[in-house]
């Protein structure tokens, strides 16, 4: 136990000190409070990249399905287990502000903007992989510090991201090493693509089936019993 814990749970000081001292050692324990905090957030923002991760391989897993050879009833089983993994996911909330300055503010609007195109661009079947891979891998090595990047640095993007606060220059950094990668983010799955991207003919049957398997099943008719005169 800590000796902020005990002081808390005894409602007195650990140590026996004079007056000088009670300013440096509540200054003390506000530190050590302080370096939890900071703990917390690293774990709260560590998880939410952890739920992005799952809530994007579902996504791409959604799309592979129709990649391989799959009956009628398979592909109907698969797309409600993705779907169910995906409420599940989903339905773990992870609220973490970030407290940004107005300068900060604008900087976070314009790199979104930008990374969202690309990766909206990304879902789209008939876009130009390789030139939006090398444009996400541009923007990504305007992101790197630490070593020599790889390739050509958009350093217009650079300027813009480095206006960002340090947790957004993170998430944006993961958000283009899912491009880079071939993968979409979970962020532009969940917030864009069901608006900007049509769906093909096997998802609207499999979701069509989905959703009259559901009406059947929560539909309840009440058959009048039969009685004889």
């Amino acid at each position: 136990i800590t000796c902020l814990e005990g002081m808390m749970a005894t409602g007195s000081s650990c140590n026996k000190v004079n007056d000088d001292n009670d300013s440096f050692l509540l200054m003390s324990y506000l530190d050590e409070v302080d370096d939890r905090i900071e703990e917390l957030r690293r774990n709260a923002l560590s998880l939410a990249q952890e739920k992005d991760s799952l809530l994007t391989i579902l996504s791409q897993l959604k799309d592979d399905r129709l990649r391989y050879s799959l009956s009628a009833d398979e592909s109907y089983e698969i797309l409600t287990s993705i779907e169910q993994l995906k409420s599940r996911c989903q339905n773990i909330e992870i609220n973490i502000t970030t407290a940004r300055t107005s300068e900060q503010e604008s900087s976070y609007l314009l790199v979104n903007s930008l990374v969202s195109k690309l990766e909206l661009l990304c879902r789209q079947d008939d876009s130009d992989t390789k030139t939006n891979a090398h444009q996400a891998q541009g923007y990504l090595n305007a992101c790197v510090s630490d070593g020599i990047p790889q390739g050509s640095v958009d350093y217009k993007f650079q300027g813009m991201i480095l206006g960002c606060n340090l947790d957004d220059q993170k998430f944006f950094r993961h958000r283009l090493e899912c491009l880079v990668k071939g993968n979409c983010h979970a962020y532009v799955t969940d917030q864009n693509l069901r608006h900007e991207k049509p769906c093909s003919n096997a998802d609207v049957d499999d979701e069509q089936h989905l959703h009259d398997q559901t009406v059947e099943s929560s539909t309840s008719v009440d058959t009048p019993s039969s009685s004889s005169d």
